[in-house]
């Protein structure tokens, strides 16, 4: 009898780690959403076998998250000290 061989799936560390790019490309609530969206997929490839994607994917993704508050942050800051900057978009 042959043993049965694990498959190994790699299909949610993949799709963290576009994830992760991704949420780093937008820097916004999107971004913000993504890196979460991504950090999931991290934590579950994780549960099914620890491997580079799931790493890769989970730093990717922090890294997505850490910016895009940063810049949130910024905005926010930069709307408060100066609100005509809003007048420009009307």
């Amino acid at each position: 009898m042959k043993k049965e061989e694990k498959t190994k799936e790699n299909s949610f560390g993949i799709a963290s780690v576009i994830l992760g790019i991704l949420s780093i490309i937008f820097l916004s609530f999107q971004g913000l959403v993504l890196g979460i969206i991504g950090l999931v997929f991290a934590f579950r490839q994780n549960s099914f076998s620890s491997n580079k994607w799931s790493r890769a994917g989970r730093i990717l993704s922090i890294i997505g998250i850490v910016l895009s508050i940063l810049v949130i942050i910024l905005v926010v800051i930069g709307l408060k000290s100066n609100p005509e900057l809003l007048n420009n978009f009307r």
